[in-house]
C-alpha cells in the first residue's frame, strides 16, 4: 500500500517534469532555429517519445495508443461542449461572442490547441492514469491526475487567490471529464480530440492566439463565480457543472450499455 503510493506520487512528479522539461527544451530550439511554430510542434514530440519510451521500457503500461473505440460522433461531442459554455455564458453576462479571424490567429490557435490536447492526454490520461490504476484502481487513476492537471495549470501565468481556487477546482473537474472519455473508449485518442476542440473554440482569455472572446457590460462580470477570475469562463462554476454533468452523463451511458 504505502510503496504504491510512493510510486503514484513519483509518477505525478515525473509527468509533471516531463511537462515542464518539455516545454522548455521546444524553446531552446525555437531561440535557436527560428522555425514557425516548432517551438508547440517540438514540445509535442518531446512529450510523446519520452512517454512512450517510459511507458514501454520502465512502467510496462499500456497508454491506449489503440484506436478501438474512437467514433465519429465524438467529434459532434467535442465541438458542442466549448459551444455550451460560450452560448450560456453570453446568455449569462448578456453579452456577445468576438471572433478573430486573421489567418495566423487561426493557424496559431490550431496548433496551440492541438498541441496541449495531445501532450497533455498522453501524459495524464496516458502515462498517469494507467499506471496509477495498476496501483490503485480506477478511482484514484481518474482523481489524483485530474487534481495535477489542475495544479500544473497554475504554471499559465500570475492568478489572485481565489482565481487559484477557482482553476483547482475546475482544472479537477475537466480533468474527470477527460478522464471518462479515456475510461469508457480505451484510448486517448478521443480525449486528444475533444481536448483540442475545446482549447481551440472556448472562448478564453488565457491564451494569447484565443480566437473568441465574450464582450459584456453585465455587473456579472465582475461576479468569479461567473466570470471564472483571472483564468477565464473554463475556471467559472458554470464550466465545473458543464463538466460534472457531462462526465456524469459519459459514465452512466457507458454503465447502462456494459449492463445491456
Amino acid at each position: 500500500m504505502v510503496q504504491n503510493l510512493f510510486k503514484s506520487i513519483g509518477v505525478l512528479l515525473l509527468g509533471t517534469f516531463i511537462l515542464i522539461a518539455s516545454q522548455l527544451s521546444a524553446g531552446l530550439i525555437a531561440e535557436t532555429t527560428h522555425i514557425p511554430f516548432i517551438n508547440e510542434i517540438g514540445n509535442a514530440i518531446i512529450t510523446f517519445v519520452v512517454v512512450v519510451l517510459l511507458a514501454k521500457y520502465l512502467f510496462k503500461s499500456n497508454l491506449g495508443l489503440n484506436y478501438t473505440g474512437v467514433k465519429w460522433w465524438w467529434f459532434i461531442v467535442a465541438v458542442s461542449l466549448p459551444w455550451l459554455l460560450n452560448i450560456a455564458m453570453v446568455v449569462v453576462l448578456k453579452g456577445s461572442i468576438t471572433v478573430i479571424t486573421a489567418p495566423m490567429t487561426i493557424i496559431a490557435a490550431l496548433i496551440a490547441s492541438l498541441v496541449a490536447g495531445f501532450a497533455e492526454e498522453v501524459l495524464f490520461r496516458g502515462l498517469m492514469y494507467t499506471s496509477i490504476r495498476s496501483y490503485f484502481g480506477q478511482t484514484l487513476a481518474i482523481l489524483l491526475p485530474s487534481v495535477t492537471f489542475a495544479a500544473v495549470h497554475l504554471l499559465n501565468g500570475q492568478l489572485d487567490t481565489p482565481s487559484i481556487i477557482l482553476l483547482l477546482i475546475s482544472g479537477t473537474a475537466v480533468g474527470i471529464l477527460f478522464s471518462a472519455i479515456r475510461v469508457v473508449t480505451g484510448n486517448i485518442w478521443t480525449g486528444v480530440v475533444v481536448h483540442a476542440v475545446w482549447d481551440f473554440f472556448v472562448a478564453s482569455k488565457v491564451f494569447d492566439s484565443s480566437l473568441f472572446a465574450i464582450k459584456s457590460s453585465s455587473s456579472l462580470k465582475d461576479n468569479m463565480l461567473i466570470s471564472g477570475g483571472g483564468f477565464g469562463i473554463e475556471a467559472s462554476m458554470i464550466a465545473v457543472l458543464l463538466y460534472l454533468v457531462a462526465a456524469a452523463i459519459i459514465f452512466y451511458v457507458y454503465n447502462n450499455q456494459r449492463h445491456d
